[in-house]
């Protein structure tokens, strides 16, 4: 877990220890490793929405704009607080996407997405519905908040209209 994580296993003091906190998120080593969070999580970007079924489908794509290979900690929270986790590596100056193939491990058709990341990335999130006949996109946001500013909404016609929430903690 250290190793993967850019934490030195031989090291058992400072940021390396079990009492370290190399991101500075005040969730020590130990209790990043317990938590099942990024130690270096330097970086995170949160996207509300996910779903997957016969009608919607998602894509997610990430770039890394670091100077080094990113270690990317994703975890998709289900309801009932279920949380399926996935380590990946970006390499420095790459692209990355993730479809409903990459997901398949997901035991909800709904589903909220944190990226942790110990290099800057962009995450942005596609989703379609009715086999591509409609889309939109979002970029993940930085951090939770408590204010929301939503610009649309409709329930004319055929359409409903739905908040999506998503509480990391």
């Amino acid at each position: 877990w250290e190793t993967r994580f850019g934490l030195d296993p031989g090291s058992a003091s400072g940021d390396n220890g079990a009492n370290g906190d190399p991101d500075g998120d005040s969730l020590t080593n130990a209790q990043e490793l317990t938590g099942g969070t990024h130690p270096r999580g330097f970086v995170a970007r949160f996207l509300a929405e996910g779903a997957i079924n016969t009608f919607f489908d998602v894509r997610l794509a990430l770039l890394n704009v670091g100077t080094q290979d990113a270690r990317l900690l994703f975890r998709y929270l289900q309801p009932g607080g279920v949380v399926l986790a996935r380590y990946q590596v970006l390499p420095v100056g790459r692209r990355l996407t993730l479809t409903a193939a990459d997901l398949q491990a997901l035991t909800s058709p709904d589903f909220s997405t944190v990226v942790e990341s110990d290099q800057p990335i962009v995450v942005d999130r596609t989703m379609s519905w009715a086999n591509g006949v409609g889309s939109h996109a979002e970029t993940g946001v930085p951090a939770p908040s408590t204010t929301w500013y939503l610009a649309e909404g409709s329930t004319s016609g055929p359409f409903s209209l739905f908040y999506l929430l998503q509480n990391p903690n």
